[in-house]
């Protein structure tokens, strides 16, 4: 599952029509939940957020690409690590 933010404007008959049908559908809801206030707002072209700041663990040496295994595993060992963890932790997939 995941969440989706649309806007639209509202005096767009055609607009309207279209939110209509996406929830009439009922794969669509609308979460009016406070929560959605909550959400930080990420801009996804602050070259910042695409620098090194030496502050994450190396990745392994060699590899180009791993599998969603390897990379869960990386990040349980380095979550172990981080918060000092002596047993692995339950993450459903």
């Amino acid at each position: 599952m995941c969440t989706i933010k649309i806007t639209y404007d509202k005096n767009n008959k055609q607009a309207r029509e279209m939110l209509a049908t996406m929830l009439d559908s009922g794969l669509f809801y609308v979460n009016e939940s406070p929560e959605q206030e909550r959400n930080i707002s990420i801009d996804y072209s602050d070259p910042w957020l695409y620098e090194d700041h030496g502050d994450l663990p190396p990745l392994p040496e060699g590899k180009e690409y791993f599998t969603p295994e390897e990379v869960r595993d990386m990040l349980m060992e380095d979550l172990q690590e981080i918060y000092k963890l002596d047993h692995e932790l339950s993450v459903p997939c």
